[in-house]
Parts: C-alpha cells; sequence; structure tokens
C-alpha cells in the first residue's frame, strides 16, 4: 500500500469507529434509562459511578443517562460531519 492510499483507508476507518461509537453510546443512555427506572422501583440492585451519582442527585434518571446520550449525539454528529466532509473533497 501506498502512504496516500493507507492514510485514506484510516481516515476512513476513524470516521466508521465515531459512527459506531456514537450509536452505541446512544444505546447505552438508553439502556442506562431503564435500568435506573428499574432500581428506582426496587426491581433490581443498581451500583453508580459517582459522576453519574453526582448527576443523578442534580437532575435523576433523564440527567444521569441524558449524558451519555448526547455525548453519543456529539460523537455521532462529528463522524456524520467527517463523512460529509470528505465526499466534498
Amino acid at each position: 500500500m501506498q502512504d496516500s492510499t493507507y492514510k485514506k483507508f484510516m481516515e476512513k476507518q476513524n470516521t466508521f469507529w465515531l459512527i459506531v461509537i456514537g450509536f452505541a453510546l446512544i444505546g447505552y443512555g438508553i439502556y442506562f434509562f431503564f435500568q435506573l427506572q428499574a432500581a428506582e422501583q426496587g426491581l433490581t440492585p443498581l451500583s453508580i459511578p459517582r459522576f453519574f451519582h453526582f448527576l443523578y442527585n442534580i437532575g435523576g434518571k433523564f440527567l444521569a443517562s441524558g449524558v451519555i446520550i448526547l455525548v453519543g449525539i456529539i460523537v455521532e454528529f462529528f463522524g456524520i460531519m467527517d463523512v460529509i466532509s470528505n465526499k466534498k473533497s
């Protein structure tokens, strides 16, 4: 492989993984929301990291899971913008 071909291949891989990680974070945020909801109803015990516990104390399950979803949306946005910019050039 030539250097420029390898570079183009790696740029496409980075874009692909940004999109995959964005979808995974959004999916995990939704899963985390339902886990918190089940824990509130007393159906399952749940242990969460301090940061998410802090967010949960401030805004409940919506804020704690919303932060994960928001990060996923941001990562997804950067991946899509990278695809759009690569198509233009």
